[in-house]
């Protein structure tokens, strides 16, 4: 770690048996709790006890010594602000691998998890977007959920945006592989996604046109199943959108792109963040996708429902130059950011068009882009990248520095807001001074 670190007085002394060291404080820390920023002590466990986060209160009054009740380690913040792990609910792929590659490996999916640290991802939905069913069936299996650590980033299981979408508002989606509608209602997700994926947990989010005919009740069927349900890719007024929410509908994908544009008579999709109940949405805050004031206008209408979400394309962390998304060819070069002239970005789109496929943007900068387009806190922006997303998961013990919830958080600088080390577990996965070291 790049922090002091001290061991207790008392360990120093010598013992018949050394204790293992499993419960660590980091002591001159502000963190993150219910939107505010905190002056506090943060206890945990390491992997090997749970990798928890620790009551402290609660180990003080069960001990029965003072050496029982001391942490094993103290860590030296610095000043640092720490913040739940970022949790990404859409990301198509990373550092040239796409997830809907039917070649994709185990390998490739580990580079992504454990590349994606660095921007303080710790855990993720593998995002495959619409594809023939072989491809589904074949990559799924690759990304169903697994443990984060040291070693990459949780896989929470899979985002599948497509193929139930609208080929009017298809995206960079391959149209000769959209499925227009559904058709044997359950049966027809379980052709296409396989009955082992739904019901082996892999499949967690899926994205939903939800004017094609059976939809309804193929949302109800998910719902029921526990499978998080989103609308986007679609042309869906605001009635119907609203009836979608009473079937199940519990988010929309990525705001204002790829759906019918806001209009005072029938604002579509867009209206459904000002109408009760709100459900969450996705929102790509790269300076690109949606324009600074439209961000504004969705964070202060729905603060509480805004998931920061990535949604990357195999370009990111790359640079410029060509790719694939889902075997079609992208092309990605700098372009002059929405929120200011002076600012270039990375901009993805299908080869010979302007259409956008996908971004090229890390949570990171999302966070940071939040900040300054909406003047929000850093506190407020690192939920958004965290514990919005974890509740729209259903995620308990994720997205939180609360006692019992997984110990997965980021060290950030106080001035910058910049990361200098991810922890997952309970263990330090990654360090901008071990990074620059390298």
């Amino acid at each position: 770690s790049s922090f002091d670190c001290q061991t207790d007085a008392m360990e120093q002394q010598p013992k018949k048996r050394r204790r293992v060291r499993t419960v660590t404080k980091l002591t001159n820390v502000k963190l993150v709790r219910e939107g505010k920023l905190v002056e506090d002590d943060l206890w945990f466990t390491t992997e090997e006890a749970g990798g928890r986060f620790v009551d402290a209160a609660q180990r003080f009054w069960s001990s029965s010594s003072a050496e029982q009740f001391h942490a094993d380690v103290v860590l030296d913040g610095k000043g640092a602000i720490v913040v739940p792990g970022f949790i990404d609910l859409q990301l198509n792929g990373a550092f040239g691998i796409d997830f809907t590659d039917p070649d994709l490996t185990e390998e490739d999916v580990d580079v992504v998890a454990k590349g994606i640290l660095a921007n303080g991802v710790t855990s993720f939905l593998p995002t495959v977007i619409t594809a023939p069913s072989s491809v589904y069936q074949k990559v799924l299996p690759l990304l169903h959920p697994r443990k984060g650590g040291v070693h990459g980033a949780e896989i929470l299981g899979v985002h599948v945006e497509g193929p139930f979408i609208s080929k009017r508002k298809k995206g960079a989606h391959p149209e000769e592989h959209i499925v227009s509608e559904f058709s044997e209602g359950w049966r027809s997700l379980e052709k296409v996604y396989g009955s082992e994926n739904l019901n082996d947990g892999t499949v967690r989010l899926v994205t939903i046109a939800p004017e094609l005919p059976g939809a309804a009740e193929a949302i109800r069927s998910l719902a029921d199943a526990g499978v998080l349900v989103s609308a986007g890719h679609t042309t869906v007024g605001v009635e119907l959108a609203q009836k979608s929410v009473k079937e199940g509908v519990k988010m929309v994908t990525h705001l204002f792109n790829a759906m019918a544009a806001f209009h005072h008579r029938d604002p579509g999709l867009v209206g459904l963040i000002g109408c009760e109940p709100r459900p969450w949405y996705g929102i790509i805050v790269d300076g690109l996708h949606v324009h600074p004031s439209a961000v504004c206008t969705a964070f202060r209408t729905h603060p509480v429902g805004c998931v920061l979400v990535t949604d990357a394309m195999a370009a990111m962390g790359l640079g410029c130059g060509r790719h694939k998304l889902s075997g079609v060819d992208v092309i990605v070069e700098e372009e002059q950011s929405l929120a200011a002239k002076s600012v270039t970005v990375l901009k993805a789109t299908v080869a010979g068009t302007d259409t956008l496929a996908g971004a090229v943007v890390d949570m990171e900068s999302c966070v940071r882009n939040l900040m300054t387009f909406t003047g929000c806190s850093v506190a407020e922006a690192a939920q958004c990248a965290s514990t919005h997303p974890a509740r729209a998961m259903g995620l308990s013990k994720k997205g939180k520095l609360n006692p019992g919830c997984d110990a997965d958080f980021l060290l950030l600088d106080p001035e910058s807001f910049r990361i200098s080390e991810t922890w997952v577990n309970g263990r330090l996965a990654w360090s901008r001074m071990a990074s620059k070291a390298e």
